[in-house]
């Protein structure tokens, strides 16, 4: 009788690359709990995430894109900082400025968590 063996889609990876992916995810996962926790800073998170990829043997994103989304990352945490003192000042503290700050930092980590999806599909394929 031949050995049945199992290939997964895991079996492909060096370790490293392995364990890059999961810190990754860990941060990511970080990231999205930052936006509903106000303590833990959500942004920042995300884009280690995105810095723990690079770090496989063979990288997701290009130099350009990382280099995108950390002007990104500063802009939003500046924001971050800045917008709460202009929508009390606009809004008093009103449960609108709480949503609309929170709308905002929720779409910029989703979508550094999309390109993280991304790029462990196209790892994948």
């Amino acid at each position: 009788m031949g050995e049945i063996t199992m290939q997964l889609a895991w079996s492909e990876f060096i370790w490293s690359d392995k364990i890059w992916i999961i810190i990754g995810a860990v941060f990511m996962i970080l990231g999205l709990v930052g936006c509903f926790v106000k303590i833990i800073p959500g942004t920042p998170f995300g884009l280690a995430g995105l810095m723990m990829l690079q770090l496989m043997k063979e990288p997701p994103f290009y130099t350009f894109q990382i280099l995108i989304l950390s002007a990104i990352t500063i802009v939003v945490i500046s924001v971050d900082y800045v917008a709460p003192a202009i929508a009390e000042k606009q809004f008093g503290k009103t449960r609108p400025g709480i949503i609309i700050s929170n709308i905002v930092k929720f779409a910029v980590v989703g979508y550094m968590a999309y390109l993280f999806v991304r790029a462990i599909i196209q790892v994948h394929a």
